[in-house]
């Protein structure tokens, strides 16, 4: 019997059993109708037994193909006994049936209990006794193949009861031994070739199962005799000679795999039904019989049930164990020695549901975790980009505060992206210590982050790109600052100008065509749209509204958003006086945007996040002033300062 997979679950098979035609019986040919007819079905009579259309489960999973040389073992007894006669081998003939004969008369308008067993085995007797046996050393041909799955590796048994003489037998199939799935990864720099692959599962225990003394505990394979009579399989470890089993299965690869950095091969090994308990671990070895790399299970209970597929990942070193879907390898320091951290870091990009500005628990990317003693904790800032705190002990120490245990918690919102401009060491580095028999790692954690192909970084700052406004500058040889308009009344002053209405809206031209050159891409309604075509930004022509769409606004559950700050401003005696100072914020420092904003405060001006100037009550209307205003996109993920020019957008001129 071949068996191939779609895995995760083995199927069930059905076999109908029955009498297909005349037998031959004391002297004479007697013809015997397939359905119950009042006559008696001979000893001897030959049954025709055919495996049905595979039952699919909801899985889907092994499907089932007999092979010359198949052989299933049948028995029957009256429905509601224990008196079970053997019918011996029925051997397969074509297409889908099997052939034998009876071992017993069956009696007219009795009912019967029928038993199937694959493979047969002369000296399974009773289908309360039916002999298997996993052998501790199994053989795949290649990486990846699953034709070994079959014959003593892959027993079926099943049964019908109840059913009338004569009629039609149908028997579903239930598959016996469960298949591990492992897949072994090199994360050494030379190649491997791999040969042989041990599994065991420590400290496991085995529903419905009896085993030989307490040295066995531990045992998934051997010999065993199983009782399927009941609604449950029963299974009792034995030894007639063919072999008690090991602790430590082996599956041997006949042609080895030459697996290379981060390359993987995948073996499958089946066993008797097991279940790995709280606190306990399975180990894996590579081309080793006597040890392997130990993997420890914390808070999850893992059951290998029969007829599933159950994939276990390991490596050539102890890998982090991260949950499918998370992208990570094994790094290598560089040959040139480039990389200042140490060797042997692990590299994790986190996937895009995770905020950096918020909170996240790293228990989130394991499938086990020791939670009552795993911590997270930052790696020295020697080992850390400049964004991390690499000669900015500050912000080195605002970063180490949000390790938590096995948490991150953001302690404030942050103004400049992680991995940006710093190739291969962009991100954070932590050190992760997973739990008590779990393991510890250094580990580069990668931000995935959504908008990155919308930015650059220009003079160490994180500029949002628009290709009609890029290398765009604000300034020009004739007036100190480009003013997209005035507003104009002294005393009589606007108290509430809307920088984006001006923009939208203002005629007035100070500098001539640089003006018109930058209101023509402003005023469109899609303002800013990434790559792959999504709008992030828009500016409503008709209630001159400007802000986040609904989409980009997913991306900010945790920060700011999109906001207006001043970013400098210029005080002026008259219009033809550059005026008294001029005072501007880095683009990077929050505290200099806190400064800024402070020191006009004090002349009775704020700049609020939607964009308007307010002027209060202490204004001085005698007074002149340009204010230059910056947009910042700050989202999950860092800050980007969105700006057409150099520095900051065209101002806005008061009382000029």
């Amino acid at each position: 019997m071949k068996m191939f997979s779609n895995p995760m679950t083995m199927k069930k098979h059905i076999i109908i059993l029955l009498a297909a035609f005349a037998a031959v019986f004391a002297g004479c040919t007697k013809e015997i109708a397939p359905e119950n007819n009042g006559n008696t079905v001979p000893e001897g009579s030959k049954f025709t037994i055919t495996l049905s259309p595979v039952t699919r489960t909801v899985n889907d999973g092994l499907s089932t193909r007999w092979t010359e040389g198949d052989q299933v073992g049948v028995f029957h007894a009256v429905a509601g006994t224990q008196n079970y006669i053997s019918d011996g081998a029925f051997t397969f003939t074509s297409g889908q049936e099997f052939e034998g004969r009876l071992g017993e008369v069956l009696q007219p308008g009795a009912n019967y209990d029928w038993y199937v067993v694959y493979p047969y085995d002369e000296r399974t007797t009773s289908p309360k006794e039916m002999l298997i046996n996993i052998p501790a050393d199994q053989y795949q041909s290649e990486d990846g193949s699953m034709a070994h799955l079959s014959g003593s590796l892959c027993p079926l048994a099943g049964k019908a009861k109840g059913l009338q003489s004569g009629a039609p037998v149908v028997v579903t199939m239930e598959h016996l031994t469960t298949v591990m799935k492992l897949i072994v990864t090199n994360y050494e720099a030379n190649p491997m070739s791999l040969n042989l692959v041990s599994f065991m599962a420590n400290g496991c225990t085995h529903p419905n199962v009896t085993l030989m003394g307490s040295a066995h505990a531990q045992t998934i394979t051997g010999t065993y005799t199983v009782d399927f009579t009941g609604e449950n399989a029963v299974y009792t470890h034995v030894d007639k000679g063919i072999g008690s089993g090991s602790p430590r299965p082996l599956v041997h690869l006949n042609t080895a795999k030459t697996i290379g950095l981060n390359e993987s091969a995948t073996v499958y090994l089946a066993a008797i039904p097991f279940h790995v308990p709280n606190a306990t671990s399975t180990t894996i070895g590579m081309n080793k019989n006597d040890g392997g790399i130990t993997q420890s299970i914390y808070g999850k209970n893992v059951t290998c049930e029969a007829g599933n597929i159950y994939p276990l990942k390991q490596g050539s070193r102890i890998a982090p164990p991260f949950r499918d879907g998370i992208n990570f390898y094994h790094g290598q320091k560089n040959a040139d020695g480039s990389y200042t951290f140490q060797d042997g870091w692990w590299r994790c990009d986190l996937p895009s549901d995770f905020q950096f500005s918020g909170e996240f628990n790293f228990a989130d990317l394991f499938y086990t975790c020791n939670t009552g003693d795993a911590r997270i904790k930052m790696l020295d800032a020697g080992n850390q980009n400049d964004r991390g705190g690499n000669g900015n002990a500050t912000r080195f120490n605002e970063l180490s505060a949000c390790c938590q245990g096995f948490k991150w918690v953001a302690n404030r919102r942050w103004d400049n992206n992680f991995n940006v401009d710093y190739g291969d060491k962009a991100g954070l580095f932590l050190d992760c210590y997973a739990g008590y028999g779990v393991g510890s790692w250094i580990i580069w954690f990668r931000i995935q982050d959504p908008f990155k192909d919308k930015f650059e970084a220009s003079n160490g700052v994180n500029r949002l790109k628009n290709s009609s406004f890029d290398f765009y500058y604000l300034y020009n040889d004739e007036h100190m600052l480009t003013r997209i308009g005035y507003v104009t009344g002294g005393a009589n002053i606007a108290r509430d100008i809307h920088i984006n209405t001006q923009y939208n809206t203002a005629t007035n031209d100070y500098s001539g065509g640089k003006l018109a050159t930058f209101k023509a891409p402003w005023k469109v309604e899609n303002h800013l749209v990434s790559s792959d075509g999504r709008v992030l930004i828009k500016n409503n022509l008709v209630d001159n509204s400007f802000g986040l769409t609904e989409e980009a606004a997913n991306y900010c559950k945790q920060s700011r958003g999109l906001y207006w700050i001043p970013a400098a401003y210029t005080e002026f005696k008259s219009n033809t006086n550059p005026g008294e100072y001029e005072k501007r914020a880095d683009p990077e420092s929050r505290e200099g945007e806190a400064n800024l904003a402070a020191e006009l405060k004090a002349f009775g001006i704020t700049m609020t996040d939607n964009g308007h100037i307010i002027l209060d009550n202490t204004y001085d209307t005698s007074k002149s002033f340009c204010i230059t205003p910056r947009i910042k996109f700050e989202y999950d993920y860092g800050t980007i300062v969105y700006t057409y020019g150099s520095r900051y957008l065209p101002g806005l001129c008061l009382n000029i």
